[in-house]
């Protein structure tokens, strides 16, 4: 037998078998001593201690520490439980109870501190064990059912259901579905056909089906996101030509928006509908929006550098939701509808509002998330990761394939910073703050577009050179491409009131001309090497449109989901890929027949939660890459007695 009496778990001392759980008993041995300054289980020699843990249970903690801390002593209990499946699961779980235990004590009043029989006890429970993300999760109508759709191991959504202090969740056998929403009469709204569109966004078929299952019935296409309302209306997130509008009913347009929004809300008494508003296309921050029945908007916080989620409290005066700050710092907040703000929950992870019972418990997703970078070749050479910060976004690649552009907006920076790495691992370089663009056309230079103000942009040199900055008067800039000449850029962008349109810069005179149609470009673009054509996706798909005016060419046979990459050199082929597939096909597309071929396909080195490859870059020659994908890891738990 090793280990030291005081602290060894029953079945060490028993010589049974022995798991990770004995280092949690352990823990809790330790966490006792710390706080009453005796041992859990005391005794002269190290066989009487051995037996006190075989028989004896320890003593209650005081009063006043139980009073500092309340629920330790219920903590520190059940990782004390002779039976090993009896305590906590993971350390990771012991953690995030000890995280909630903290932030509750340090929210509740000075009064309810000192004085144990008044403090709230928030009890948490984990529902889902799997490695995978979970895109969707509620309550049914008894508050002991929870419907979540998640895609285990690389695997595609799945509906499943789990009931309260169960470990087990039973499939619903309907695959290829997002849950969006659950209604009060058990009712569920799922996205079917989900189709990634970049930025944030991704639009499917809304359909509607009984908890218990059944053939989905479909409703309209192009959504976003859903909410249920009081009587079974529903709010919905429409794409309409590139701009997203929020319906409720649907068909009634009560918003709509230039940049994007999200978590869509419908209060308890169904005059209201909680929405975050995003200013910025594929900026994740934000600000808590409300919207009535008539149309009439007002904000209701402060916009902060990411915020999601919207989860209305039973008595409909507060709606809760999800902030992550600047250095990873996560909170739950309650936002009332005069606009204040208390905070909930906090935590160093991400814990994310799921949804909230009619009885006010609530349902979180603790997630790990991370945008990951790496580099490969056509021939299939081992994959390098290129991952710099916690959100590295591929830009650009330079034409011979060794330096990346990439940008890192999550929240381990205080603002976007660009950089410029190489492709066989070296440092990055920190070139600029902002959104990275693209490079120029011989490599020197990079296209940067200001976080703050999108009117805004700058030529930043790579290497010896001075930035300069160029303001657009009231284009909003949104995406940028160098022409072949490397005398001028073509952006897209909009004006107040206006739809997005792409436009040529003139970088010596300053100047902005626009062509092609509105709504085009929101995927970026891509341009001829002789600076007369450029591929967009408009109103009517993927098409090629002539900078200097006329009909575009529409390229019918490719779906809406496929991304451009580059126009090759020869001008006859085109490089697109799959965004939001595993693996991601890349395939060469012939611009006079519109046929494509598979050129090669980009997987992930981890595909656990990982819904698809989000952006792909190619050297010159299309035989290297460079790829980002958006990788969640989510475990769901229930917490009662927050509110």
């Amino acid at each position: 037998i090793l280990g030291t009496a005081s602290y060894m778990a029953p079945e060490q001392i028993r010589e049974g078998v022995v798991d990770h759980r004995a280092d949690l008993f352990a823990l809790g041995a330790i966490l006792y001593e710390m706080v009453t300054g005796a041992k859990a289980f005391p005794g002269e020699t190290p066989a009487d201690r051995m037996t006190a843990i075989l028989t004896l249970d320890p003593k209650p903690l005081a009063p006043q520490v139980e009073g500092a801390l309340p629920g330790l002593d219920a903590v520190i209990r059940r990782c004390l439980e002779k039976r090993a499946d009896a305590r906590f699961d993971s350390a990771r779980d012991l953690a995030f109870t000890l995280q909630i235990l903290v932030q509750a004590a340090d929210a509740a009043p000075s009064s309810a501190k000192t004085s144990p029989g008044i403090a709230r006890e928030a009890r948490f429970q984990q529902l889902t064990y799997r490695e995978g993300e979970i895109g969707g999760a509620k309550y049914a109508s008894d508050g002991q059912t929870v419907v979540y759709s998640a895609a285990w191991s690389g695997a595609p959504y799945e509906l499943f259901l789990t009931r309260i202090g169960s470990h087990e969740s039973r499939p619903l056998g309907l695959r290829d579905a997002l849950l969006l929403d659950v209604s009060s009469s058990d009712e569920l709204a799922v996205l079917l056909r989900r189709r990634e569109m970049g930025g944030f966004i991704h639009l499917g078929v809304l359909a509607r089906l009984p908890l218990m299952g059944g053939t989905p019935r479909e409703l309209i296409d192009d959504v976003y996101q859903a909410g249920f309302g009081p009587g079974g209306k529903i709010a919905a997130i429409r794409d309409s030509g590139g701009a997203l509008r929020l319906e409720y009913p649907i068909g009634t347009i009560l918003h709509k928006t230039q940049g994007w929004m999200s978590d869509p809300s419908v209060s308890p008494d169904g005059s209201q509908i909680a929405f975050v508003d995003h200013p910025g296309s594929g900026d994740s921050a934000g600000r808590m929006a409300l919207v009535d029945t008539n149309g009439k908007v007002r904000y209701l916080s402060e916009r902060f550098p990411s915020l999601w989620g919207a989860a209305w409290t039973p008595d409909g005066r507060e709606i809760l939701c999800s902030v992550q700050e600047t250095g990873g710092s996560n909170a739950i907040l309650a936002i009332s509808l005069q606009g204040g703000h208390r905070s909930v929950l906090r935590t160093p992870g991400v814990a994310g509002i799921a949804d909230i019972s009619t009885k006010g418990d609530v349902l979180l997703a603790s997630m790990a998330i991370r945008m990951r970078m790496e580099s490969g070749t056509r021939a299939g050479s081992e994959v390098t990761d290129l991952s710099w910060f916690d959100w590295s976004l591929a830009r650009d690649l330079s034409r011979d394939g060794r330096h990346v552009l990439f940008d890192e907006t999550g929240p381990s920076v205080a603002k976007p910073m660009v950089f410029v790495r190489g492709t066989d691992g070296s440092p990055a370089m920190h070139i600029a703050d902002g959104y990275g663009g693209s490079l120029s056309p011989d490599g020197r230079w990079a296209l940067v577009s200001n976080a703050q103000d999108a009117t805004q942009i700058e030529i930043v040199p790579i290497g010896v050179g001075e930035s300069v900055r160029h303001s657009l008067g009231t284009i909003q800039a949104q995406k940028g491409e160098w022409f072949p000449d490397g005398k001028s850029l073509c952006l897209i962008g909009y004006e107040p009131e206006g739809r997005t349109r792409a436009y040529r810069y003139d970088i010596e005179k300053r100047t902005a001309t626009p062509f092609a149609e509105e709504g085009v470009g929101r995927t970026g673009v891509l341009i001829s090497p002789d600076g007369r054509w450029v591929w967009m996706l408009g109103p009517s798909g993927h098409a090629i449109y002539p900078v200097d005016g006329g009909e575009p060419r529409v390229l019918s046979s490719l779906p809406a989901h496929i991304r451009g990459v580059q126009w090759m050199d020869d001008g006859k082929f085109i490089m697109g890929f799959d965004r939001g597939l595993i693996p991601a096909r890349v395939i060469r597309i012939d611009v006079e027949s519109g046929s494509s071929e598979i050129w090669m396909e980009v997987r992930p080195g981890r595909e656990s939660g990982v819904p698809g490859i989000n952006s792909v870059c190619l050297s010159a020659d299309g035989e290297r890459y460079v790829a980002s994908y958006l990788q969640t890891l989510t475990d769901l738990h229930t917490a009662r007695g927050l509110l």
